[in-house]
């Protein structure tokens, strides 16, 4: 047997993971990698400049292209695949700055970490969204739970390696 969430808790899980997750993070993200764009690449460091340039349009382009609004299991699988992509992107971008280069590979593994996370999620929906978990499962809601914790983690360990990235660059300009 399934348990099928209430109404006020699919809304309460919809509004805080991942969609109020996923855009209070969004937003936050691309307010900051635009204020970085705009202030930070005039300055003395030019190459390093135009190194932070290239990541902040990588992740623009990544966040961008996301689906937002409500989360069915292909639209959560679909933005999993663009992290994982972007992860790859990271991972390959040659970069000169040492110093920068450990912030990118830290984008790059929470990037990672994230698209996992995601995938496990959608293994926990329907195709409309729904959150289901069998009555006979041991310890189905805690697993459940633990998993949204760990989706708050990812989230978390992107929007502090784009901050400690962020500052260098703002440093080195």
């Amino acid at each position: 047997m399934f348990h099928r969430w209430s109404r006020a808790a699919q809304s309460m899980l919809r509004s805080t993971a991942p969609r109020a997750i996923l855009g209070g993070y969004g937003q936050r993200l691309m307010l900051g990698l635009s204020a970085l764009a705009l202030v930070g690449l005039v300055g003395c460091g030019a190459d390093v400049q135009a190194e932070c340039a290239a990541i902040v349009e990588m992740i623009q382009a990544a966040e961008s292209d996301r689906t937002l609004g409500s989360q069915t299991r292909a639209i959560t699988l679909d933005n999993a695949q663009r992290y994982q992509a972007l992860a790859l992107d990271l991972q390959n971008l040659d970069l000169q700055d040492d110093t920068l280069a450990g912030y990118r590979d830290d984008l790059a593994v929470a990037y990672q970490e994230l698209s996992a996370v995601q995938q496990e999620y959608a293994e926990w929906m329907d195709a409309d969204g729904t959150i289901r978990y069998r009555s006979d499962e041991t310890n189905g809601e805690q697993r459940f739970n633990a998993l949204q914790a760990q989706l708050s983690r990812a989230y978390s360990a992107i929007q502090t390696a784009s901050e400690l990235y962020a500052n260098y660059c703002v440093r080195t300009r």
